[in-house]
Formats: C-alpha cells, sequence, structure tokens
C-alpha cells in the first residue's frame, strides 16, 4: 500500500514538474520583446474629404519633441490628394529614391519582420520629406489601400549625433481620406536598424 502511495506521489510530482515546464516554456516562448526597443502605440487618425487637410505630429522616443509629422489633405476639387510623412531637423523616413515629386520622395515601406539598410552618406536611401501616396485627377502613385505598411524611420540624437532606428505602422484608405499611424517601435542602441514590427 505504501508502495502504491509512493509510485501516485511520484507520479504526481512528475506530472506537475511536466507541465510547469511547459508554461514556463511557452511563456520565454511568448516572451519575445527586445529590452531595447521602445514600443508606441499612437492610434491617431486623420479624416480628411474636399477642401479639408489635417496634420499631427508623432513623438517617436517620447521625450516631448516631435521627431515626425503625418499630414493628410485634398484640394477643394476633391481630385488632387496627399499624405505625408516628413522627419524633423534630425530625423528620416527610408525612401525610394527613384520615385520623386519635387523634393519629396516615395517612402520605402518595409515587411514586418525584415530589417532595412542603415544611413550611408553617400547613397540616398533616407530622407527628411517623404510622401505616403499621391492622386493627381486620375494618376495615382504610393500605398493607398495597401493596408499597412511598416515605415523604417530614424532621427539622430543632437547630444551624441548618433541614429537611433524605429519603425512606425501606417494605413492610408484607398480613397486617401483616412490616414492612420497606428503604432511604433525603436532601437535604444544606437546605430543599429531594428526589424520591422520589432518591440
Amino acid at each position: 500500500m505504501k508502495n502504491s502511495i509512493l509510485k501516485q506521489s511520484v507520479f504526481i510530482l512528475a506530472a506537475l514538474v511536466a507541465v510547469s515546464s511547459l508554461f514556463t516554456s511557452c511563456k520565454k516562448d511568448n516572451e519575445a520583446d527586445d529590452p531595447n526597443i521602445v514600443y508606441t502605440s499612437f492610434d491617431k487618425t486623420l479624416s480628411v474629404s474636399a477642401g479639408v487637410s489635417k496634420q499631427d505630429s508623432l513623438d517617436i522616443n517620447l521625450d516631448t519633441y516631435k521627431e515626425f509629422l503625418i499630414y493628410a489633405g485634398f484640394t477643394g476639387t476633391g481630385d488632387t490628394a496627399a499624405s505625408y510623412l516628413i522627419g524633423n531637423t534630425y530625423a528620416g523616413v527610408y525612401i525610394d529614391s527613384t520615385q520623386k515629386y519635387g523634393s519629396t520622395y516615395l517612402i520605402k515601406p518595409v515587411e514586418k519582420g525584415q530589417v532595412p539598410d542603415a544611413i550611408v552618406t553617400t547613397v540616398k536611401k533616407w530622407s527628411g520629406y517623404s510622401y505616403v501616396a499621391l492622386k493627381e485627377s486620375a494618376a495615382i502613385s504610393g500605398f493607398a489601400g495597401a493596408g499597412d505598411i511598416y515605415v523604417p524611420v530614424a532621427f539622430r540624437n543632437p547630444i551624441t549625433s548618433r541614429f537611433h532606428y524605429g519603425w512606425i505602422r501606417l494605413n492610408l484608405s484607398s480613397d486617401f481620406s483616412t490616414y492612420k499611424a497606428i503604432d511604433c517601435g525603436y532601437n535604444l542602441v544606437p546605430d543599429v536598424p531594428i526589424a520591422m514590427g520589432a518591440k
């Protein structure tokens, strides 16, 4: 009888150890958060229509200094629209340097989980001025209606002159009327680009 109780106790103890290790390993798998990445949810929406333009600022590193500006607007006739993501003096956006409107470049989204190229001063892959999409009568370029897109961003610490890389998730409706800045993340470690969507 004592043997039977001992066997049951050992079995129960082994089962508890197995279950607790399962929960521990699941917790470790789900805790993929990087302590060097600061994540912020914006949930900012610009709703625009013919003759209406709106803008809002984005503070990536939560220091009350706004690193980026989102802008959306229509002309009075409604046949021309533009949506921008613009960096301040010390901030830039990953761009497609082959597509330009005046002095403003088309942003270059990167797939979730992918890492953009770092800033190289001799190669034009980053710019402070970028557009998400443009509409001029029937001509449309950019990412209106593309769903959520991840845009690589970088901003320079004015004290150290080193860059911090991050991402902003944007969504622009196909009719240009709703432009959302959803969330962002950036790396506390300077000069190291991060994967899009990393938290």
